[in-house]
């Protein structure tokens, strides 16, 4: 039960919808860092938290593990966003997916638009090495414990979203 409460949190009102809503509400407005992350801390950050959320609960993760988790996965959600944002104006078709300048020619607010290319590279980077340090806590915390968490996949999500 815990968990379906908590996925119904995550995915409802209070969580992916309220980004999404705020997201299209935003679509016409120049929004602001603060609000751009509200977006994203909701709509990709909740898709995000809820697996370690539920992980942690299976496991019957320690409190102090669940919350260095907790904050890896909304930083990974913040770095996922940034780095999209990025590649919107430095990557390339075949690289992404998708058709490149899309957000510039929809007039919508990124990172790359709010702190330069260079400061969006700089916030992906710091989101990054947060959620590292967020990993290296938990396996400080976990090492000695009868349940080492193993951290190697994790570590290499933030890997796959480093921008050279």
């Amino acid at each position: 039960m815990k968990l379906i409460l908590a996925l119904a949190k995550s995915a409802g009102p209070e969580g992916m919808i309220l980004g999404q809503m705020a997201d299209i509400q935003g679509e016409t407005k120049d929004l602001s860092l603060e609000e751009l992350q509200f977006i994203h801390r909701n709509k990709t950050g909740e898709l995000l938290k809820f697996p370690i959320y539920a992980a942690c609960v299976i496991v019957d993760a320690a409190k102090e593990v669940e919350e260095q988790l907790m904050g890896y996965a909304e930083h990974i959600g913040l770095a996922y966003q940034i780095r999209d944002d990025i590649l919107d104006v430095i990557g390339n078709v075949e690289e992404i997916g998708k058709n490149t300048g899309m957000d510039a020619a929809h007039n919508k607010s990124t990172y790359p638009g709010l702190l330069t290319l260079e400061g969006a590279k700089k916030a992906l980077n710091q989101e990054l090495t947060t959620a590292k340090l967020n990993l290296l806590t938990v396996e400080q915390i976990s090492r000695d414990s009868a349940r080492p968490v193993q951290i190697n996949l994790l570590v290499e999500i933030i890997d796959l979203l480093v921008i050279d």
